[in-house]
């Protein structure tokens, strides 16, 4: 997204520069870190803190944001609530899957039919930035 950027402005990676020496591509992942630990915290409370069984569209949406900072290159391009199997279906530029259902009481990325691959807190516990930007 960088390079169609630059493209557009017509500029490259080191010819932008901000008045404090930044980069264009700098200031970007500066954002990210802030928009991946909105997100976080957006996550903890509507999900994780809720008593839901089935995860909402806007919150299923809500993780597709969150991988798509994790992953910039990986981004999310399709979210799909399935209420009956109660998961939440996230499918990447590259046609990967990641699934979320609640097992058991604890949200969680599933593979197969309720196989727990590790849940979403951990994800969360292991996601960047670990602390909140300054």
């Amino acid at each position: 997204m960088v390079d169609e950027l630059e493209s557009i402005l017509d500029i490259g990676p080191y010819r932008l520069e901000i008045d404090d020496g930044s980069t264009l591509e700098s200031l970007i992942n500066t954002m990210r870190e802030f928009v991946a630990w909105s997100i976080k915290c957006l996550i903890r409370s509507r999900i994780l803190g809720s008593e839901q069984d089935v995860l909402s569209l806007p919150n299923c949406r809500l993780l597709g944001l969150y991988w798509s900072t994790q992953s910039p290159n990986s981004y999310i391009v399709e979210v799909n609530v399935d209420s009956t199997a109660g998961t939440c279906i996230l499918k990447n530029v590259h046609d990967i899957e990641k699934k979320y259902s609640k097992i058991e009481g604890t949200w969680s990325e599933i593979y197969g039919i309720g196989h727990v691959q590790e849940s979403l807190e951990r994800q969360l516990e292991r996601g960047q930035p670990l602390v909140a930007p300054t």
